[in-house]
Parts: C-alpha cells; structure tokens; sequence
C-alpha cells in the first residue's frame, strides 16, 4: 500500500483567473525557441521524421544562389520571420511567409515537410510554464 502525505498544501493557492492569460506569451515565446531546435535537426516538429532531402537538380540550383544551406533554409525568410502569437481565444497562431504552408503541407511539386506543430520536447516547458501561472504561493 502506497500512502502520500503531502505537507505545505496550504501555502499553495490556485489562481483561477488569468493563468491561462499570463501563460500564453511565455508559451508561444518558449514554442518559438523550439522550433528553432528542431530546425536545426531537420525534422518535423510533430513525430522527429526526417524532412525529406531536396531533389539533385533543385539542391544544386539553390547552392548556387544561396550557398551550401539546411534542406528548408535558402533566403531565411520563412523561418526568421516565424512568430508564434497567442489569440484572445485560447489559441496560437503562426505567422510566417505565405511558402510556409507550401513546405507544410506539401504540393502537387514539393513533398510536405512539416516545420510548425508542438514538438515534444516543449510539451514539459508549456506544462511547467502553466503550473507556474496556475498555482501560486502565498507570499508570507
């Protein structure tokens, strides 16, 4: 028999206005910075699949515009200009060049590359950000 005696409880508060509100920048802001690391591995956001490699002839086309760059950088466009903003209504919107969803979803052309979702190692950042804006101490 397992048996959890949990002391301080009383010093904890639950605030139950605006944690989801102060949540929310700090989240998208933390979302931001993860993606830049999955970036950096080339690989979806969602499972860690590898982003499918460029074709020959486009891969040499634009080394020789941009130089030697990662499979979804050229310009630096897309992913430079990437913002993540929390909406009024409880969700993230992503803000970025309008080829984004093109590399998103894929076209007719181009295989999808999926470079925006939630990666897993966020899911315990965005936990401790909203327990932190959740549960407050009372001060003393």
């Amino acid at each position: 028999m397992l048996k959890f005696d949990f002391k301080g409880l009383d010093q904890i508060k639950f605030d139950e206005e605006g944690w989801w509100e102060r949540s929310q920048p700090k989240v998208a802001k933390m979302l931001e910075q993860e993606h830049k690391d999955v970036w950096a591995k080339e690989q979806s956001p969602w499972d860690g699949s590898k982003w499918k490699e460029l074709s020959p002839a486009y891969k040499e086309k634009k080394e020789l515009k941009y130089g030697p760059q990662p499979i979804l950088r050229a310009s630096g466009r897309m992913q430079d200009n990437m913002k993540i903003r929390a909406n009024n209504d409880g969700t993230f919107q992503v803000q970025t060049t309008k080829y984004g969803a093109y590399h998103q979803f894929g076209t007719s052309k181009m295989p999808q590359r999926v470079w925006v979702g939630i990666p897993e190692s966020a899911v315990p950042k965005m936990a401790d950000i909203v327990c932190y804006n959740l549960f407050e101490r009372k001060r003393r």
